[in-house]
């Protein structure tokens, strides 16, 4: 082979490769479609375009609950409050004071909205400490399809004489009676009033 040759088959392995990583790059970027933060009774996002292929919510959370370390995130579809939802959730924890941790799962069925997790309270929660969360919803816009949705969530509670520090992963789904398109979101403390200042929530879209 001609050292020309060697050098058109070296551009051709380049652009071989750019393509590669242009077309990964296609499929897995996020495009960042709104935010909602401070203190709120609860963060909604509406008309969510469906040019997407799923969508990823990306949460720093705490709730305003008294008395109690510990609240649960609430989410709903296209304000849609009848008892259409399905949830379950395992959770993990481990007793900082060396007592030791649990495991359970817990869920519900024919349920107003989506449990997705534990979140932090103002009640008896170590100050300052956010529940960092993430919530992916795939094929969000198809009309056909019941929607549902996987979760993750991270916590840590200062009660029963010892801080616990755990972690939920929850599953999620929406029966609603004719499937329809996610075009809203909405995101509020189950028994708190307000998520509290420093909170926020983001909605991106992937593929």
């Amino acid at each position: 082979m001609s050292t020309l040759d060697d050098i058109r088959d070296h551009e051709d392995r380049i652009r071989a490769l750019e393509n590669q990583e242009i077309g990964l790059a296609g499929a897995t970027a996020f495009v960042k479609l709104q935010e909602k933060s401070g203190s709120s009774a609860g963060y909604s996002f509406t008309s969510i375009s469906g040019d997407y292929q799923q969508l990823l919510i990306i949460a720093y959370l705490r709730s305003d609950r008294p008395t109690v370390p510990n609240d649960n995130l609430a989410m709903t579809f296209n304000g849609d409050t009848g008892a259409v939802y399905e949830w379950v959730h395992m959770r993990w924890s481990h007793d900082t004071g060396g007592v030791g941790g649990n495991e359970f799962s817990q869920g519900a069925s024919a349920d107003v909205q989506i449990e997705v997790s534990f979140v932090e309270a103002s009640g008896q929660a170590p100050s300052d400490v956010f529940s960092p969360t993430w919530i992916l919803i795939p094929d969000y816009a198809n009309a056909t399809d019941h929607k549902g949705c996987l979760s993750q969530t991270g916590w840590q509670e200062a009660s029963y004489g010892a801080e616990r520090i755990g972690v939920d992963i929850g599953h999620g789904l929406w029966h609603t009676g004719t499937p329809a398109a996610i075009t809203q979101i909405d995101l509020d403390p189950d028994i708190g009033t307000n998520w509290e200042a420093g909170s926020r929530a983001t909605l991106y879209g992937i593929g």
